[in-house]
């Protein structure tokens, strides 16, 4: 995808969700908010999306309840990084998905980590 046709989609997508749309092609990339996003992983070798740690608390005060949402549309073992060990569900850092086009993984802030909501085929280490 490229171009004006990446533009649409992101706009369409955008407006559907009321969400950011993020289309990931190089990396690292560093996430420096916690913003409710849809990333989409397009790049032509294994992409890192690094994550802010979130801060516990609800609306005006922390991030708790935002989701973001990777996406592959791309072939490749991407990654999704938390800033530290424990981060995600409790007890990982890493998500990692499968090489293949197609995989979702949905994270939910909530007291200072990221709870996944649902995952297909992203591997937690």
């Amino acid at each position: 995808m490229g171009g004006a046709f990446q533009s649409q989609v992101q706009s369409v997508l955008a407006s559907a969700l009321q969400k950011r749309v993020a289309v990931v092609t190089t990396t690292p990339v560093t996430l420096g908010t916690n913003e409710p996003t849809v990333y989409f992983f397009n790049g032509a070798a294994a992409d890192t999306i690094n994550l802010a740690a979130p801060v516990a608390g609800g609306p005006g005060t922390g991030d708790d309840g935002k989701e973001l949402t990777f996406i592959t549309i791309t072939a490749h073992a991407h990654v999704v990084k938390a800033a530290s060990a424990g981060t995600i569900n409790g007890a990982d850092q890493t998500a990692t998905s499968s090489a293949a086009a197609g995989n979702i993984l949905k994270l939910v802030a909530f007291n200072g980590g990221w709870w996944v909501e649902s995952n297909l085929n992203f591997t937690l280490s």
